[in-house]
């Protein structure tokens, strides 16, 4: 520290140091004596015990407040965060109410859909701006980390902001109190900047902050929007007419419902005829369903601080065709579809098999049938006549027989010194010897490797006649395949059970069925588990391999207390595996070791 400034805390130490009149600490911090007398108030500043009328600071504050604010290298500040600024007098003018479209993504494409910004901004330039989707009802983290580019578009868009005296607000569904529901999270960000570069928006601090706060800074309540009614059009309508948009709220699904069964008029068939059955019961138990309204007057506990003044929900209900419709399929059975395990069984089944039935994986059925079978393929069992305890049981039973996505896709690397995986790659068929494969099959494959890079990718069958992609690098080669979750290996004995080479940079290790020196079968995995084995440690993807080994062996025949996977997964889990480099073990030790 140069000696003058030695001196001058030498003396501020020892001599009390006068208080600063508001006029000067005004001038000093490039703001008015008004805010002086704010910051002052609100304690930002420590008033000076100083008789008379006028008001005095002490210098130490004025000071602190000065160091806070001051770019100091001229090339860094912070954006502010919202208890820096004091409460406002009075409602400060809204300088900036407009969805903004066309700044960059964090992908450096353009937004095309728009963003909702408003801004306020007082005497002394200190602003406030909150920025929310109007269109993305799952978007989030506006002003996170992956998402600056948003902060950088708002002070293109609104040149007049300050970096140093702006606070920066991101209006945010939130997905813990339901997707009605609104947080207010802060954005303090490190702003840099040089000469002749622009203004780069990095290192974000998020905090949560509550809306009434934001209130006490702008002086008044901003328009909240219903967040399912938060759309570019009821924006639009209440800034032109200043009048709340009445907006239809389908919280019970009532409309989706009736579109689905005006499209299922033109089919027949039995799917066709369980959809409608299906849909008719929904739309029949949410019309017997109480309409609540809370003591705010929100429907159904939606959560928001204040009742959004830009939207108001108009609750749709089943239509009177639809009810009438209701009335007569359940004249007869007023409780509605009540199936026995066993049509429950049925309806899963024929339901399952309309959902795979999907492009992708067989015949390219009409899409809308896929669809509505799929989606309503989960409200079956719930409606099964059943006790309770036995539920849990059913619905493992149906999933594990009737798997909604039996086709899952695996990849495999083959090292050039595993020779398992290399006598596997090598019986791998190009699509010139595999010419059946059909056109879903070949349009699966190419999306799902549509990021290899690699434009040599070949497409066919593996070893077993699995639709496969093979790709071949220095030291390596790799393969997806198309794995039929429910296609097993009938499994002998005398089989061997033999993994694909152990490593680090290993994703799925396979677990071959060997007989008689050759290679006959893959374990195939769950068809809701991971899609992938591992072995050799205490771990997930080990005991996935050990659950889908006994299921293979009870599906090939063996007793189940034979194939008890937590016995197995000692075997999945032996931490010497790794140093072995793969497993290879007997069918009948397995067996041995699972009766022991």
């Amino acid at each position: 520290m140069p000696s003058n400034q030695l001196i001058s805390a030498a003396l501020r130490l020892f001599r009390p140091e006068p208080p600063m009149r508001a006029a000067d600490a005004a001038e000093m911090l490039g703001v008015t004596v008004g805010r002086i007398r704010q910051y002052a108030d609100s304690g930002e500043l420590d008033r000076a015990d100083v008789g008379g009328r006028d008001l005095f600071v002490t210098a130490a504050s004025v000071r602190r407040r000065l160091a806070r604010t001051r770019n100091r290298d001229r090339r860094t500040t912070s954006t502010l965060a919202l208890s820096e600024i004091p409460q406002a007098p009075s409602s400060l003018p809204t300088a900036y109410d407009r969805l903004a479209t066309g700044f960059p993504n964090p992908s450096g494409t353009l937004r095309e859909d728009p963003v909702h910004l408003r801004a306020w901004i007082d005497e002394d330039n200190y602003a406030v701006v909150l920025v929310a989707s109007a269109t993305d009802t799952y978007y989030s983290g506006l002003l996170d980390s992956s998402a600056t580019e948003t902060a950088a578009a708002i002070f293109t868009l609104i040149p007049q902001l300050e970096p140093s005296r702006t606070v920066l607000l991101a209006l945010e569904r939130d997905p813990f109190q339901g997707t009605d529901a609104y947080v207010l999270m802060e954005s303090v960000l490190t702003v840099k900047t040089g000469p002749t570069s622009p203004r780069v928006f990095e290192n974000p601090i998020r905090n949560i902050v509550h809306l009434d706060s934001l209130a006490e800074r702008i002086g008044h309540r901003p328009t909240l929007f219903h967040r399912s009614a938060y759309t570019p059009e009821n924006v639009e309508a209440y800034t032109r007419t200043g009048r709340p948009v009445t907006v239809p709220w389908d919280p019970d699904e009532h409309l989706t419902r009736e579109a689905n069964l005006h499209a299922l008029e033109a089919y027949d068939g039995p799917a066709a005829r369980l959809i409608r059955d299906l849909l008719l019961d929904g739309s029949r138990l949410m019309s017997n369903r109480p309409t609540s309204i809370s003591s705010t007057g929100e429907l159904d506990g939606l959560t928001y601080p204040w009742a959004p003044q830009g939207s108001v929900l108009r609750r749709q209900h089943a239509s009177a065709a639809t009810l009438d419709e209701i009335q007569s399929r359940f004249a007869d059975e007023p409780d509605g579809l009540r199936f026995t395990p066993s049509q429950a069984e049925e309806a899963y089944q024929l339901l399952a098999q309309t959902a795979n039935d999907a492009e992708q994986f067989g015949r390219s059925p009409d899409p809308l049938i896929e669809r509505l079978a799929a989606s309503a393929l989960p409200g079956v069992v719930p409606r099964t006549d059943i006790d309770m305890e036995d539920f849990g049981q059913l619905l493992r039973h149906l999933e594990d027989r009737y798997p909604l996505h039996p086709i899952v896709e695996r990849t495999f690397d083959a090292l050039a010194a595993d020779d398992v995986m290399t006598e596997y790659v090598d019986a791998f068929t190009p699509h010139e010897g595999a010419s059946d494969l059909g056109p879903h099959e070949r349009e699966h494959l190419s999306h799902a490797t549509r990021y290899w890079n690699d434009p040599d990718k070949l497409i066919g069958r593996d070893a077993f006649g699995r639709p496969a992609v093979l790709s071949s690098q220095p030291g390596r080669r790799r393969l997806l395949v198309l794995e039929d979750t429910q296609d097993a290996p009938k499994i002998r004995a005398s089989d061997e059970i033999v993994s694909g080479a152990l490593g680090d940079n290993i994703n799925d290790v396979p677990l071959f069925v060997r007989r008689a020196g050759n290679l006959i079968g893959i374990v195939p995995v769950s068809p809701h588990g991971r899609t992938g084995h591992h072995l050799g440690y205490a771990g997930g993807a080990p005991a996935d391999a050990a659950a889908d080994l006994g299921r293979a062996l009870q599906g090939s025949g063996f007793p189940a207390e034979e194939a008890d996977s937590p016995t197995l997964e000692q075997v999945t889990t032996d931490a010497s595996l790794r140093a072995a480099g793969r497993l290879q073990i007997p069918v009948k030790s397995l067996l041995a070791n699972s009766s022991s």
